[in-house]
């Protein structure tokens, strides 16, 4: 789907139904800039093997954004931002003599707004809580940790639920809000001003996806659940860097652990602040310009 954002990040946008791995590398590798050698930069997760090798095939430069799954790579450069993945244990599935792996949060690849930002706010207080689990579909998600956090303590917090225009729970979940007896939540859909409400809350429960990276760059807690199973290692990866608590996957998400977590953290501020102090050291939004960087240096090398 196209953005305001789109117009000003790229020269020409063509909207395109995927078809089959070969038939999109076909089509990437007869576009007019590829043919003159321009990179291809992928992240789509049906991009593999075989949209691979006929990229490379046709003598195209890759680099590819993999999950930690991943089984090989046929590209110049592959990037991981799970910060459960070492480069070292990846390196060995590049096939493609001089590739680069690049692995960890460091990589990851933020939204202009979020690199524009200053220092990270540190939190002291849980004053506010935000909550969001994703651009999609949550799955029941909102549904359970709201209803979940309806419980007295929650009444003097102000909280912030953002959700996405693609999320087709959207009504629902506002319905539901609106009969909550003590969780006094506002419900946003698809919000300009997300970095603005990151900035704000000072926790936030939400899913262990891409959105975390945006949240640790604003020095923000989290307590974090999978609505995916490429989520868990994520999910614990961060809590082991110490800017956030897994709870696990979402479905199994038992009411009193969210509770007694969030009370907890209300009532340790020295706890809240070094989950804040240590996400704002995991991401410091300069990921693109170290893979910039490296590209780069592999194009020059291949002079």
């Amino acid at each position: 789907m196209k953005s305001s954002l789109d117009d000003v990040l790229f020269e020409e946008w063509l909207p395109r139904r995927w078809h089959s791995e070969q038939e999109e590398a076909r089509f990437l590798s007869q576009l007019p800039a590829v043919k003159s050698g321009a990179w291809v930069v992928v992240d789509d997760y049906r991009a593999g093997a075989d949209f691979q090798r006929h990229l490379y095939a046709r003598g195209v430069k890759q680099c590819h954004f993999v999950p930690p799954s991943v089984e090989g790579v046929l590209a110049e450069v592959a990037i991981c931002t799970n910060p459960a993945v070492l480069a070292l244990d990846y390196s060995r599935l590049l096939t493609v003599p001089g590739g680069v792996f690049l692995a960890g949060a460091d990589y990851a690849v933020l939204r202009q707004s979020f690199q524009k930002v200053g220092p990270a706010r540190q939190r002291r207080e849980l004053n506010c809580l935000l909550m969001t689990f994703g651009g999609g579909d949550d799955r029941g998600a909102v549904k359970l940790a709201a209803s979940a956090l309806d419980v007295p303590f929650m009444s003097s917090l102000n909280v912030i639920i953002v959700s996405g225009q693609g999320n087709p729970r959207n009504s629902s979940n506002a319905g539901l809000l609106r009969r909550l007896q003590y969780l006094n939540a506002e419900y946003v859909v698809q919000p300009e001003n997300f970095v603005d409400l990151l900035g704000k809350a000072d926790l936030a429960v939400m899913a262990a996806g891409t959105t975390c990276y945006e949240a640790a760059r604003m020095g923000l807690p989290m307590l974090l659940c999978s609505i995916a199973d490429n989520q868990v290692s994520q999910g614990a990866a961060f809590e082991r860097l110490g800017c956030a608590k897994y709870l696990g996957e979402f479905e199994q998400l038992a009411p009193q652990a969210l509770q007694e977590t969030v009370m907890h953290l209300m009532s340790d501020p020295s706890q809240l602040a070094s989950m804040s102090l240590s996400a704002s050291r995991v991401v410091d939004g300069n990921g693109a310009k170290r893979i910039a960087a490296v590209i780069s240096q592999q194009m020059r090398s291949s002079l």
